[in-house]
């Protein structure tokens, strides 16, 4: 285990510069695409094309599943997004990017890869390709954590 001095503690950075992502998030899928701070971040997941279940959506989100089947109604009643049956399992309903809506995809994706360009600005390739390997590394992890009760230390 690695020794932080005070202050350094790598969460409180990750933690940091999750909630300054998201607030710009905020500001600019508001400003530009009319989409609430609830709503985007279900179309970044879409975003790619994948089909996927509410219980999937609200897992990747970590939210409630009430909370995001409204949001999800009211992307769909703007036309984003749109369900379908599972042709594999016709009791599962499945969400994605409305294929009538491909350039309003093609605008999100833009606006994601706007700010992303943004953020990774002044790194290297190299850079980039280090800080993906230790976010993965991170993610798997933090997956790994989630389930399990972990021991506060006392001393």
């Amino acid at each position: 285990m690695l020794n932080y001095p005070e202050g350094s503690i790598i969460t409180a950075y990750i933690q940091g510069l999750s909630i300054l992502i998201k607030r710009t998030g905020n500001r600019m899928y508001r400003r530009e695409l009319s989409l609430s701070t609830t709503e985007w971040p279900i179309l970044v997941i879409l975003a790619r094309g994948e089909s996927l279940g509410i219980s999937e959506i609200c897992d990747r989100l970590d939210r409630d599943k009430g909370h995001v089947s409204r949001d999800i109604a009211a992307l769909a009643k703007r036309g984003l997004v749109r369900k379908r049956r599972d042709a594999t399992d016709g009791r599962q309903i499945l969400i994605e990017f409305n294929p009538e809506a491909e350039a309003e995809r093609l605008n999100f994706l833009a606006i994601m890869r706007e700010r992303s360009d943004k953020l990774t600005e002044g790194l290297t390739e190299d850079d980039l390709a280090t800080l993906k390997r230790i976010l993965m590394i991170m993610n798997r992890n933090a997956r790994e954590m989630r389930g399990s009760d972990l021991q506060v230390p006392t001393s």
